[in-house]
């Protein structure tokens, strides 16, 4: 997903597939190019993406950023059970609203506590 206010985007990548998986899959993206706002989200079960896979791509990443994984989801779960941090995420980087903001970041992030990520 990509929204666009101003010139600057936002992102959000809803159980991404690993890298090599999109190359081989004709949908390659490349991570290391990515310098504006991203979340990225997936579930625990997820057998399109491994935790090592999420991280490498957390890590190539220049710009704010936030990687979480939902306990006991899958792949197809992920699409719709993400959707009240999607909404916070959106809500920050699109409309500045500083309690949305407080699910990622400041001292006591909402998702960093949460025991279902």
């Amino acid at each position: 997903m990509s929204t666009k206010k101003g010139k600057e985007k936002k992102r959000g990548s809803l159980s991404p597939t690993e890298e090599a998986m999109a190359n081989l899959l004709g949908m390659p993206y490349d991570f290391s190019k990515t310098h504006t706002l991203v979340m990225i989200l997936a579930g625990t079960e997820n057998d399109v993406i491994s935790l090592e896979a999420m991280e490498d791509m957390y890590r190539k990443i220049d710009a704010p950023k936030v990687i979480a994984r939902k306990t006991g989801q899958g792949h197809g779960e992920m699409l719709y059970t993400a959707n009240g941090y999607v909404t916070a995420w959106l809500m920050y980087y699109l409309q500045g609203d500083e309690t949305a903001e407080q699910a990622f970041f400041g001292d006591m992030p909402e998702l960093l506590h949460n025991q279902l990520y």
